[in-house]
């Protein structure tokens, strides 16, 4: 895995933050850091709070994430930016990920 960190970051291992805009070309990346976070941790916290852009791939990549977490009895939590939600309940994906307004 790359130490250059540039479209997400990972904070005290648990904690995942988001840039603004996340598309398909990151996606790949992405899911190796989550899967990684998920190694180590028993619950991780995805921080969607400053994402302003984001595409269905990339919300498609998050359902399957959660349901491996899921399959693995393990539990993340987004904290999510209303952008963020909107885009999921559009996709009706607000519940499978668990977000709330």
């Amino acid at each position: 895995m790359s130490e250059d960190i540039d479209e997400e970051k990972i904070s005290g291992d648990s904690r995942v933050i988001l840039e603004p805009e996340i598309s398909i070309q990151k996606a790949s990346k992405l899911y190796e850091r989550l899967i990684a976070a998920l190694e180590q941790n028993d619950e991780i916290e995805i921080d969607a709070t400053e994402v302003k852009l984001i595409d269905t791939a990339t919300l498609q990549l998050f359902v399957v994430f959660k349901q491996e977490v899921v399959k693995l009895h393990k539990h993340v939590k987004f904290i999510a930016s209303e952008r963020f939600i909107d885009s999921a309940k559009l996709l009706d994906l607000e519940e499978i990920l668990e977000l709330t307004d």
